[in-house]
């Protein structure tokens, strides 16, 4: 989880879940097991109220929760289910252990005939049904245990999608001051932030109807906010940089289902250290046609020559052209920019040499 999530204090958590589950339990307990006794004596009714002046419930609760937390963040499903079951036998026989002890001890004391008026061998571990209480008490820990690990497991869930939706808007918005208003500026032009609202907006659609898919999204936004927002800083950049950013692109807008999501082709070797500068391609990815999937090819056509083929624009703007080519001269001994049209498709080759 996020080390910027606002979440809350583990503490917290424990005792907020671990006393409401422990109440709700009581309660049950209450209700279904102690109802005979509660209607055939006022006595064995008294012994039960004092139940509720017991905290085991709310104890074994709080064991659940402070388990589970840290179990489902280091290893999921599996640390959950490990956690539940390992709770569930343990709070058992520590719970079993400590009536029989108390139950020994109201024995051989004072209150031996008023224990035993109020019913006390019904709910505590006395030798003839220790046994059964260890297993009673186990069976209530694995169902209402279980019960208490899923909607814990969802609740985590949907707040690391808060904590990455957070953690998305902090990002924008440190990109914000961390740029001078020109940089800024440049950096609208070349993703709308139209685009980013409506990526944020499908998030919280899908998460309400499949978190899994929700999660993949958000994902891919992340990623290509750190891509794109990683070069603002910096005066220089390179091909293989930049083709991230252009791939991280056309994984957000395939995650999202557009039908103008890029396709990025393969890459020959040694892009690393081709000068290019930084989100030069952004503009031209912001041309790409509505009805199609526009691409993007990388090839080596000779030694010392790279070539960007990018295909599927729906126009190309002059000024693009020529802020191309003055933004590729600053770090490009020879380049060149050129607008093609083929079988009815506008293109752009980029020559580096």
């Amino acid at each position: 989880m996020s080390a910027a999530s606002q979440r809350l204090p583990i503490d917290a958590r424990v005792l907020r879940w671990g006393i409401a589950w422990g109440l709700a339990v009581t309660l049950a307990e209450a209700l279904i097991v102690a109802r005979g006794s509660a209607l055939d004596s006022g006595a064995h009714a008294v012994g039960w109220l004092l139940l509720w002046m017991a905290p085991s419930w709310s104890l074994t609760g709080c064991l659940f929760v402070a388990a589970i937390v840290p179990a489902e963040a280091r290893f999921g499903r599996l640390g959950v289910a490990a956690a539940w079951l390992g709770v569930s036998v343990v709070a058992a026989l520590v719970y079993v252990s400590i009536s029989s002890a108390t139950w020994h001890w109201l024995e051989r004391s004072a209150f031996a005939g008023v224990a035993a008026s109020l019913g006390a061998s019904a709910w505590l571990a006395t030798p003839l049904v220790s046994d059964a209480l260890l297993a009673y008490h186990t069976w209530t820990n694995l169902f209402f245990g279980g019960l208490l690990a899923t909607a814990l497991t969802f609740d985590l869930r949907a707040e690391r999608t808060r904590s990455l939706l957070h953690a998305a808007g902090r990002a924008r918005a440190r990109a914000a001051t961390l740029v001078n208003e020109a940089q800024f500026e440049a950096i609208r032009a070349q993703v709308d932030p139209r685009d980013l609202v409506e990526t944020l907006r499908e998030v919280r659609t899908r998460y309400a109807l499949d978190p899994v898919a929700a999660e993949a999204l958000l994902d891919r936004l992340v990623n290509f906010l750190r891509a794109a927002i990683a070069g603002l800083r910096q005066s220089e950049s390179t091909l293989a940089a930049e083709l991230d950013v252009a791939a991280a692109l056309g994984d957000l807008q395939a995650e999202r289902g557009l039908p103008h999501a890029w396709r990025i082709g393969a890459r020959p070797d040694g892009l690393e250290g081709i000068a290019f500068p930084p989100r030069a391609l952004l503009p031209v990815l912001a041309l790409g046609r509505n009805d199609c999937n526009p691409s993007l090819e990388v090839t080596c056509d000779a030694p010392g020559i790279v070539r960007l083929v990018a295909r599927g624009l729906a126009t190309v703007p002059p000024q693009v052209v020529h802020r191309l080519r003055a933004q590729l001269a600053s770090v490009a001994a020879s380049a060149s920019v050129q607008c093609t049209t083929s079988d009815g498709q506008v293109g752009l080759v980029v020559e580096l040499a």
